[in-house]
This record gives C-alpha cells, structure tokens and sequence, in this order.
C-alpha cells in the first residue's frame, strides 16, 4: 500500500511538472505573422523596418528570446552598438544556453571598450545568481516549483504513514534545499535584473550631482552594464560593478524589464 502510493504520489508531481513546462513552452513556440515579415525585411536588408515590427511585437506582449534576438541584430546592422548590446543580452536572459545568442554578444563585446570590472558581489550572491548562465527566470520558476510539490508530497508521506525512513528523509531534505536555492535565486536575479540598465550611448560619464555642470565622476562606454539605486527628474544614479557611484542622464541609460 505504501509503495503504490508513493509511487502515485511521483507520478503525480512528474505528470504535473510536465504539464507546466508543456504549457510554457507552447506559450514560447507561439510567434505571429508579423515575426517571419520582420525576418524578410531583415534578410533584404531593410533593417529599419524590421526593427520596428520586433518592437511592435514587444509592445504587444511577445518576449520570445528570437524576438530579441533578431531585433539585437537590426541593431548591429546599423552600428547602434548600445541598443544592440541591450537587446542580445535580453535575449541571453531568455535563452541562456542558445550558442547563438552568447556568440553574437561575446563578438559584440569584443567590439566595445574594455567594460569589466571587479565585481564587489559577495560569495553568496554569486553563489545563487550563477544559476543565469543556464537557467532563465521562467526555468528557475519551473523547476523550483517542480521541487516545492516534490518536498510537500514527502513531507505528507511521512505525515500520513508516521513512518521514518532514511532515504525518505534524505530526499525530503534535498527537496528543500534545492527548493530554497531556486527561491533565493529568483529573488536575487529578479532584483539584480530589475535594477540594471546598459548604457547606449557613447561618451557619457557619471556625474558626482544630477547637474549637467556638475564635476564628471568617471566615463561610460556604449554596452556597459550598470545598476541603477537612485533616481531624480531626468538623471539616474548609478552603480558600476566595481562598486563607483555616479549620476547619469536617464536618456544615456536603458533599463531591464522582468518580462517573459
């Protein structure tokens, strides 16, 4: 009796878990028309045009990792390398393990002024943000979900049949654990993301006031990833990785949406 119904009980959370990452990935299968007429003016090289129908298609709702993608290359194409540099790593939080799109942006990388700096990150920060490099946010979502109904199915086995085994207690455990991780992954990368902006335009620097006279801080590059803690009318403060704080024109900066 007991091993039926844990056997149910995983078959359960399997069949469920399956469901939801079907669910999601007919949500992320689903383009409109308008995204293969973009892919035509691209590939006759109407650049322009194409651009404009990818950002219609965001407006609308679509946050497809080929969307942005695509329009990172409209981008490129016309040499605007900050909106380009925006746009590609979108969509490498979209799709971090498409070889593609960490291609595309490694290349653009080597384009642009040298950008890194030490990152002043704690251990523990880096330690559950490094799930990005393979996971998106959705994926997080996923699989800590898929954990979570996992952990409260063991824990109701036990609960029900009062019963202590230590495989039980050991995969219980795990359960939580990685049910932990993805959470407080997910609320750092979340937080992290709804805070950064890249700077798109060349030549700009970080004030130590938002004044347009005030003395200039440090300069900014196109394609530079920055974190934004402040704001005040039109300016910004920022912080660079290495920990330097600064104002910044909002026009000079464009910022991150948690977005699907």
């Amino acid at each position: 009796m007991i091993r039926r119904f844990r056997l149910s009980a995983f078959i359960f959370s399997l069949c469920l878990s399956l469901y939801v990452l079907s669910s999601w990935a007919q949500s992320q299968s689903k383009l409109p028309d308008d995204f293969n007429l973009a892919n035509g003016f691209y590939e006759q090289g109407d650049y322009s045009r194409a651009q404009d129908l990818y950002q219609s298609l965001i407006k609308s709702g679509y946050r497809q990792a080929g969307i942005y993608y695509n329009l990172a290359n409209c981008y490129f194409r016309q040499q605007q390398l900050g909106q380009a540099a925006f746009y590609y790593e979108t969509a490498r939080r979209q799709a971090p393990r498409d070889s593609d799109i960490r291609f595309n942006l490694k290349y653009l990388q080597s384009l642009l002024v040298n950008t890194e700096f030490k990152n002043t990150s704690s251990f523990l920060t880096k330690l559950f943000e490094s799930s990005a490099t393979i996971l998106s946010l959705d994926e997080i979502v996923i699989l800590g979900t898929a954990f979570f109904y996992l952990l409260v199915i063991f824990i109701l086995i036990k609960l029900v049949f009062r019963q202590r085994k230590t495989v039980l207690d050991v995969l219980t455990a795990f359960s939580f654990l990685v049910f932990v991780y993805f959470l407080i992954s997910f609320i750092s990368l979340k937080s992290r993301y709804e805070s950064e902006a890249i700077v798109i335009n060349d030549a700009s620097s970080a004030n130590f006031e938002p004044r347009a006279d005030a003395t200039s801080h440090f300069n900014l590059y196109q394609g530079m990833t920055v974190r934004v803690i402040d704001s005040f009318e039109e300016w910004s403060k920022i912080s660079r990785a290495d920990g330097k704080l600064g104002w910044v024109k909002n026009s000079d900066l464009k910022r991150f949406n948690i977005c699907r």
